[in-house]
């Protein structure tokens, strides 16, 4: 299953949520940081069971700025559905920024 994921973060076509532009623009992320995040692919959580579709926490930098993405991926139609876009930080992460904490 993950080489199928993987073939749609490289060649699927990606789509923001409102949601997901608004945190983007607010924090000035470049759509290509977006893309290239997606298409590198460093997971750091699976959600098999969202509806209504699979999705994933995805972890990347930009300008040595962790981010975190939470993508949708529709295997069947190709597309990437960016959910949502956000700087980790400690209160929710441990100093990795990769590691939830347990509270």
């Amino acid at each position: 299953m993950n080489g199928r994921f993987l073939n749609v973060a490289n060649k699927g076509i990606i789509v923001m949520s409102r949601h997901a532009e608004t945190r983007r623009l607010k924090r000035r992320v470049p759509l290509d940081v977006i893309h290239r995040i997606v298409s590198d692919f460093d997971v750091i959580e699976k959600y098999t069971d969202s509806y209504p579709l699979p999705a994933m926490l995805l972890f990347g930098l930009w300008d040595n700025t962790p981010l975190h993405i939470v993508a949708g991926f529709d295997i069947e139609c190709e597309i990437v559905y960016i959910i949502t876009v956000y700087i980790p930080d400690l209160e929710h992460f441990e100093s990795d920024l990769r590691t939830r904490r347990s509270n």
